[in-house]
């Protein structure tokens, strides 16, 4: 049989960007609920962290070229 040919794509510098900030977005939740197990103060440590992340990402994605 025949085997297909893989593509592989390399995605650009923006788009890797654009993931990590998602991710970000996407783990506030399960983390800071999980941490609020131990206390309500390490939860809002986690949200902030991860809000913090992302703006820097975000500021720093201003600055990559194409």
């Amino acid at each position: 049989m025949a085997k297909k040919a893989e593509q592989k794509t390399k995605m650009s510098k923006t788009e890797i960007l654009d993931k990590l900030i998602q991710t970000c977005d996407y783990l506030v939740l399960p983390v800071s609920g999980v941490a609020a197990i131990w206390g309500a103060d390490i939860s809002v440590y986690c949200a902030a962290g991860f809000g913090a992340l992302a703006s820097v990402l975000s500021f720093v994605k201003l600055f990559i070229k194409e």
